[in-house]
């Protein structure tokens, strides 16, 4: 009625499959229930049968609607890299040695697998072993409930779609507070952190605690699945500039070749 005056005419977009349905999605509209004669109780005998049994419902219960086969959502499991079960070569002596593989770090803006161009790139290039590293900023730039909330169900359907397109699985890190000053990774991710300038318009305090548990989780992940190489997407916000600086100094001062893709 609201609309009408102004020229606007309401749609809605539903599969209607029974009579009860047509009657229910007109009744939304505000329409006659008429029932077309293409609706016909020859093509929808399911509907006569549900009008049969419980007259009194305009569509038809749960319990008698279709169900849909879906897979289940994987959990996300936090685990060493050597869950991931590296491919492995045969060297002079005859014993099996670790193959390089590269890393994949999915970041909070591109957890997904479809046109995911750092996956394809590393997967071209040999064993991958993609990883994800929660964010650890504070204050302001910290994740509120709700997105992790989002976070955490996004990770479980990625996990879910590794494993079953894939058979692979997802490496999950969580660093904690200030982590143990003694720990190596730490301490070169730190030495890291000092030799990069800040790009211009960053919240240098707010990144800095990811910039630095980041590049360190990188750097343990990498020494345990003995990776070569670390593909991501590139971020182009001046604190996601600032941890991708430091993982990239840390990760170049071992050696290891970093790949940042549009």
């Amino acid at each position: 009625d609201a609309s009408a005056p102004r020229g606007v005419e309401p749609l809605l977009e539903s599969a209607v499959r029974s009579r009860a349905e047509w009657r229910a999605a007109r009744e939304q509209l505000g329409l006659s229930p008429d029932i077309p004669a293409a609706l016909s109780t020859a093509e929808d005998p399911a509907a006569d049968a549900t009008e049969a049994t419980e007259p009194g419902l305009s569509e038809p219960p749960l319990s008698k609607r279709p169900r849909r086969q879906s897979n289940p959502i994987a959990p996300v499991d936090a685990e060493p890299a050597a869950a991931v079960s590296p491919a492995t070569s045969a060297g002079a002596s005859g014993a099996a040695a670790p193959t390089a593989c590269s890393l994949v770090w999915f970041r909070t803006f591109d957890i997904r697998l479809a046109d995911h161009a750092p996956l394809r790139a590393a997967a071209s290039a040999g064993p991958v072993c993609p990883c994800f590293v929660w964010p650890a900023r504070r204050g302001t730039w910290s994740l509120g409930g709700a997105a992790q909330a989002w976070l955490r169900e996004a990770l479980r359907s990625l996990a879910g779609g590794l494993r079953e397109h894939y058979s692979s699985r997802l490496v999950l890190r969580a660093p904690s507070g200030g982590g143990d000053a003694s720990d190596e990774y730490l301490a070169a991710a730190a030495a890291a952190s000092s030799k990069v300038a800040v790009p211009r318009g960053a919240d240098c305090a707010a990144a800095e605690a990811e910039a630095v548990t980041t590049a360190a989780e990188l750097l343990r992940l990498a020494d345990e699945s003995s990776a070569r190489a670390v593909y991501w997407h590139r971020s182009y916000e001046p604190e996601g500039q600032r941890v991708e600086a430091v993982v990239r100094e840390a990760l170049r001062g071992r050696g290891i070749a970093c790949v940042a893709m549009a």
